[in-house]
């Protein structure tokens, strides 16, 4: 019964014309892309009210480590070096809630590694007043006229790559509500170079945190 069963299933999906399956795909993308969206929004909502608490800090290279070695498993397949700095010493705090911090981080690192040839270079600078992390990848990029476009949700540079399109954009949002910002370029590999910039914060003895170190 269970042969029929199957057969009865495959006859039916070979007698729906190819532009119905066409269509009732595109539908379900576009439902799964207002799903992402929706979630979005509401993790946005969480992260301001988050930001909008005061000032919060987190170290920054745990979350970055950690999330390197996150994104090694995931995408184990292809084999990707990472080039990792140093650890920071002493601890670096920056103005950002840590699960704000992790989502960031993430989605920098797993665009990279889904449009990287062979590495995923890390790199940190430091002020008195800010920490930037810059990823860079060997892919081949985006073109400065698209750039700006990719920081808008949903905006896909190619429609045959995996995701939704969300990913430049969430870090974009989230670095703004903790007054930073994210900047696309062109790496010296010739691939992508995005550089998340931060408020580095000090943490006194009482536990509040101040700007600065």
């Amino acid at each position: 019964m269970q042969h029929a069963a199957d057969h009865a299933l495959t006859d039916a999906d070979a007698s729906v014309p190819p532009v119905a399956q066409a269509l009732a795909q595109t539908v379900s993308q576009q439902v799964e892309l207002a799903r992402k969206q929706v979630d979005w929004h509401l993790r946005r909502a969480q992260a301001a009210a988050r930001a909008g608490l005061g000032k919060t800090s987190c170290s920054l290279w745990p979350s970055l480590a950690s999330m390197v070695r996150v994104m090694g498993r995931v995408h184990a397949d292809r084999r990707i070096r990472f080039d990792l700095p140093e650890p920071v010493s002493p601890p670096l705090a920056v103005e950002a809630d840590e699960q704000d911090l992790h989502e960031m981080l993430g989605n920098l690192l797993d665009n990279a590694c889904k449009w990287t040839t062979t590495c995923v270079s890390i790199k940190l600078e430091i002020t008195d007043a800010h920490a930037t992390v810059l990823v860079e990848d060997d892919g081949p990029g985006i073109p400065p006229s698209l750039r700006r476009d990719m920081l808008m949700r949903g905006v896909r540079l190619d429609e045959s790559a995996p995701g939704s399109g969300l990913g430049l954009a969430i870090v974009n949002d989230l670095a703004h509500l903790y007054n930073g910002s994210l900047v696309l370029g062109s790496s010296s590999a010739g691939g992508l170079s995005a550089v998340l910039t931060l408020r580095r914060l000090s943490q006194p003895s009482d536990g509040v945190p101040t700007v600065g170190a």
